[in-house]
């Protein structure tokens, strides 16, 4: 099924994501302790983004934060919350929490200073933004 979504011209192309992330959550549902079960759940909220299932990706980013603390990924599900709460969802305070979530338990991975220059945008339009940008 994952080769099959990556072609942007593949029929029943949101059922058929739709299966793949009732896979991914199956398995990490039965095979709790396997060590690809952590990415299971992140690809389960990647696809989910991609049906814009936010609050279902919410989720299962949350799950990886909360269940799988070594997992390569964690950071990259903390930020993934913080810029759903931001982008999609409009819930500003959320992000930031998320976002400095992330800052406070990874200040040397290269998304704490992405998740920085998100807290200082937050609520700001694309126009604010560079605007921003040519002040500097």
């Amino acid at each position: 099924i994952e080769k099959s979504l990556d072609n942007p011209n593949t029929p029943q192309r949101t059922e058929l994501t739709t299966q793949l992330v009732d896979f991914y959550l199956s398995y990490a549902d039965l095979f709790s302790k396997d060590p690809q079960t952590p990415d299971m759940i992140f690809k389960a909220g990647n696809q989910s983004v991609n049906l814009e299932k936010f609050d279902d990706a919410l989720a299962h980013y949350d799950r990886v934060d909360r269940y799988f603390k070594t997992y390569q990924k964690r950071p990259e599900s903390i930020y993934l919350q913080g810029f759903i709460y931001d982008t999609y969802k409009n819930e500003y305070g959320k992000a930031k929490e998320k976002y400095e979530r992330l800052i406070a338990l990874y200040p040397k991975h290269i998304l704490a200073e992405q998740a920085t220059q998100s807290i200082a945008h937050l609520g700001l339009s694309d126009e604010e933004i560079i605007r921003s940008f040519e002040k500097k």
